[in-house]
């Protein structure tokens, strides 16, 4: 009996992938007309800019096999500006052959989220496209970042590698937020300045305020109202402390909010100040606002209509964090603009200055806005809160004068984003970012 040895069935593996691998025409470069069509597919259904985008110049579908390549100039890659793990298992063979033919350009699509830009990633992105012998400059990351784009050209100046990577900001969640209004956005401002106009005198709360996911900031905003004896003056929501219906990764224990409180530089004093208020924090469970279920939950998160905004004076914004850089806004401050409400906000440096960068007006004659212009987190949290407390010590009477103060404003605000914005968003933003992506496709 004759015995195969192990090269003959290596040999016979190699014609079986021969055979069965689909071919991928390798034909004479063909760069894309600026003027031409995208033609963009994604390697995988995620969460894409793409998919709000609707205009006649993208071709785009939410789903692609791997045949439907060969005919795109553009191939969407979802991704988490933290690791390249998923990247490198998912993207099939195909898009890296026919990227490096330059068939393809590629679109790391990370708008919905903000992470700021670390060297070793863009290292190991570099050392993935070169790989897979991809050029850099055929190759665009979206990310919410303002500050990633700069950080990322230092970065590439400093390791002598030349321009690198295309970087174009982009906010999957703003975007998303006002596309929703393109159609009704009419009907839903004449309804709101209604109830705007109807609303009464007094009113039960003070202040509107979510804060479902736990974040550092968050657990220092609710404890000082505990401290403070200024939980019940607000519609507050909070989901708890190891609540399974919350992302794993921000998942945490009592214990662990303890410990990631302590870790929070330039917190240090806050956090050993207000500790020994967790359990307390801790004993209310999962705090819902308005009617006290999941689903009223996730309706304020889309902004839905909801009669919270009538109850209350203002909205607190809890941002998704508070550094100190400008880094982004996210949508959360838009819910209370919307919504003929004026607002604090704890989040990043330069929140209100990007919020009237967008046609919108803050409100300076009746709220002292200078923790905007703060850079250290700290005191820009002092100077935010302390404005809370003040305006938690007012009068009925006070803040019914307050808000006909700001009412021109308020009426402003939700006619700028219910009418303006989307058509805003349709026909400028996302024109500049096809543009982009044209450029880049085009090589």
């Amino acid at each position: 009996m004759r015995t195969r040895g192990r090269s003959g069935v290596h040999e016979r593996a190699r014609n079986f992938v021969r055979r069965h691998r689909p071919t991928v025409s390798l034909r004479p470069l063909r760069r894309t007309d600026p003027a031409a069509r995208l033609i963009v597919r994604p390697i995988a259904y995620r969460r894409s800019a793409f998919d709000l985008i609707e205009s006649h110049d993208v071709d785009y579908r939410p789903y692609s096999a791997a045949e439907d390549f060969r005919s795109a100039n553009v191939a969407v890659i979802p991704m988490h500006t933290s690791h390249l793990g998923w990247v490198r298992a998912r993207v099939p063979w195909v898009v890296w052959k026919l990227a490096s033919a330059g068939r393809l350009a590629l679109v790391f699509d990370s708008s919905g989220e903000g992470a700021s830009h670390r060297p070793r990633f863009s290292a190991d992105l570099h050392a993935l496209l070169t790989e897979k012998r991809v050029a850099f400059e055929r190759c665009l990351l979206l990310t919410q970042n303002r500050t990633y784009g700069a950080d990322y050209r230092a970065y590439c100046e400093a390791s002598g590698i030349g321009h690198g990577m295309h970087i174009h900001e982009y906010d999957y969640f703003i975007s998303r937020f006002f596309r929703d209004f393109a159609e009704r956005g009419g009907g839903v401002f004449q309804r709101r300045l209604m109830q705007f106009e109807s609303r009464a005198a007094e009113r039960e709360r003070c202040f509107f305020s979510l804060n479902r996911i736990p974040r550092p900031h968050r657990l220092f905003f609710l404890l000082s109202l505990i401290r403070d004896g200024l939980f019940e003056r607000g519609f507050v929501s909070f989901a708890g402390f190891g609540n399974p219906s919350v992302p794993q990764q921000l998942r945490f224990s009592k214990k662990d909010a303890a410990g990631l409180l302590a870790r929070e530089q330039g917190f240090e004093d806050l956090a050993h100040a207000l500790r020994g208020l967790l359990p307390q924090l801790a004993a209310m469970g999962e705090v819902f606002v308005g009617d006290g279920n999941f689903e009223t939950a996730q309706r304020l998160a889309a902004d839905l209509d909801t009669d919270l905004y009538d109850r209350t004076w203002m909205s607190v914004v809890t941002e998704t964090e508070m550094t100190e850089r400008p880094i982004r806004i996210t949508e959360k401050p838009l819910r209370p603009l919307v919504n003929f409400h004026p607002m604090l906000v704890f989040g990043n440096p330069g929140a209100l200055a990007e919020l009237r960068a967008f046609g919108f007006e803050t409100f300076g004659a009746a709220i002292d806005e200078s923790y905007d212009e703060e850079t250290d987190p700290r005191r820009r949290f002092d100077l935010a809160y302390r404005e809370v407390r003040r305006l938690c010590g007012l009068e009925p009477a006070e803040l019914c004068k307050l808000e006909s103060r700001l009412r021109d404003v308020l009426i402003g605000n939700a006619r700028h984003g219910l009418l303006e914005m989307p058509t805003i968003y349709r026909d400028r933003l996302n024109r500049v970012l096809i543009d982009k992506v044209k450029a880049v496709a085009a090589g």
